[in-house]
C-alpha cells in the first residue's frame, strides 16, 4: 500500500519532470528540490491503566502514569471520561506522566 501511495502521489506532481541531482533549480536566491520520504513508527502494546475520581465540585480527574508524546493524550482521555460520564470537558482535569499513578 505505502508503495502504491508513493507511486500515486509522484504521478500527481510530476516526479518523473524533476531534476535528480542537487542545486539544479532556483527560485530567487533558494534553491529548488524535490524529495519524497516516509516512516513508520512502531508501537509497543502493553497493559494500561487509568483512575478517574469524581471530586466533591462535581468535575472529574484523570490518572494515569503514561506519557503523553504530542498525541493528544491530554485531550483524549478528558474528552472520553467526559463523554462517559457526562462531565463538560472544561471540568475535567488529566494528570500524566507520574509513575505513581495507574
Amino acid at each position: 500500500m505505502l508503495v502504491e501511495a508513493l507511486d500515486q502521489g509522484a504521478r500527481a506532481f510530476g516526479w518523473e519532470n524533476r531534476k535528480p541531482r542537487p542545486c539544479m533549480s532556483r527560485d530567487g536566491e533558494w534553491w529548488v528540490g524535490m524529495g519524497v520520504a516516509s516512516a513508520a513508527r512502531v508501537n509497543m502494546l502493553m497493559p494500561a491503566a487509568a483512575r478517574v475520581r469524581l471530586e466533591a465540585d462535581g468535575s472529574l480527574l484523570v490518572q494515569s502514569d503514561q506519557t503523553d508524546i504530542g498525541t493528544g493524550s491530554y485531550a483524549i482521555l478528558g474528552q472520553i471520561a467526559g463523554e462517559m460520564l457526562g462531565v463538560p470537558i472544561a471540568q475535567v482535569r488529566v494528570e500524566l506522566g507520574e509513575s505513581q499513578l495507574p
